[in-house]
């Protein structure tokens, strides 16, 4: 499978170039489901959805930014394809910084965010390493788990119980977390709630491979 150029992008206040990239085919063969809902697929090409331009440090959404081959000519399009960088995703520094920005406009924007630093913090754990660097670092990882608590709309999305229960895990509220995989009746879910009570009674709390 090989990568290839997908769309150019231009940063909205200094007009660097970025490009995003996708793959001419893919599959799932291998993917791994972790407990806080994020899947891992080894031959999935994901894109940045928010991107901080290393030019002018503005941050900005790339669905926001696009440019098409039907604004320009044939020879400019050439040239901002040989100028433009690789877009790169943002690091946490970076995404606990986004949410100071002007690229949050509203509370779907700042849930995005923040549901991805909070993977971010557990991506360390999928690495092999500690989840956290000192006790400051662990009250950011608990404050930005009940930010996103906060921002949930339970009455829309049934299926975030289950997000919200591994959050109480993670940050150790295991009582919270049992009571809500208790409220819980949508059998569809069930061998989730099995697997989060058993990691709750053995008083778990990073997150782990729940399925393949």
């Amino acid at each position: 499978m090989q990568p290839v150029r997908s769309h150019l992008l231009k940063c909205p206040k200094c007009s660097k170039l970025f490009y995003t990239g996708s793959l001419q085919s893919m599959n799932s063969y291998g993917s791994m489901l972790y407990s806080d809902c994020l899947e891992i697929v080894p031959w999935l090409w994901e894109t940045p959805s928010i991107i901080k331009c290393n030019n002018c440090d503005k941050f900005f959404w790339s669905d926001d930014a696009e440019i098409t081959d039907k604004d320009h000519e044939e020879d400019k399009i050439k040239q901002y394809w040989k100028d433009a960088e690789p877009v790169q995703f943002l690091t946490l520094e970076e995404l606990f910084k986004s949410l100071k920005s002007d690229a949050i406009r509203n509370e779907k924007d700042e849930y995005f965010v923040r549901r991805r630093i909070w993977w971010a913090y557990n991506d360390r754990v999928r690495e092999g390493t500690e989840l956290f660097i000192d006790k400051a670092d662990e009250n950011h990882y608990r404050e930005n788990i009940l930010q996103i608590i906060q921002l949930m709309n339970l009455d829309v999305f049934k299926f975030q119980l289950i997000t919200v229960a591994e959050m109480s895990r993670n940050i150790g509220d295991f009582e919270s977390c049992l009571s809500i995989l208790d409220s819980i009746q949508d059998k569809s879910l069930y061998w989730a709630k099995k697997r989060l009570k058993e990691l709750c009674n053995k008083r778990k709390k990073l997150v782990c491979i729940c399925g393949w």
